[in-house]
């Protein structure tokens, strides 16, 4: 769905992926470190930094602010975790964001803030 021509499931997959992002970050047990591993292995799996770098390279200009704000929450979220932000520079994300914010007039200033600083993650990003 994330890929989807349809803004509404666009958005409707990046709250759902963010939900499950966040949740594990709310439940402190050794049960939601694991839960944690496994969703973030799940997303590398589903190759989920390709599709994101498509959803932006594709919807750059015509992308709703609603559906930009959710996926960059997501990302920001994201972005936490190592492997992630790996296949997320192997997926070239941070060019596909840059070029998102050189496209876009519309961001607010934190939203262009928040891009910034997963931009320099992913690009500043070295496997281990």
């Amino acid at each position: 769905m994330l890929v989807a021509s349809h803004s509404v499931m666009q958005n409707e997959a990046i709250l759902a992926l963010t939900l499950l992002a966040v949740a594990p970050l709310n439940d402190q047990s050794a049960s939601s470190n694991q839960s944690e591993m496994d969703f973030n292995t799940q997303l590398i799996k589903s190759e989920i930094g390709k599709h994101i770098s498509v959803l932006i390279e594709t919807n750059c200009a015509k992308m709703p602010i609603q559906v930009a704000e959710n996926l960059i929450a997501f990302l920001d979220i994201t972005s936490k975790d190592n492997t992630i932000v790996s296949d997320y520079k192997d997926s070239k994300v941070h060019e596909a964001l840059q070029k998102f914010v050189e496209a876009r007039n519309d961001l607010s200033d934190d939203l262009k803030a928040c891009i910034g600083k997963v931009i320099k993650i992913v690009s500043d990003n070295t496997k281990e």
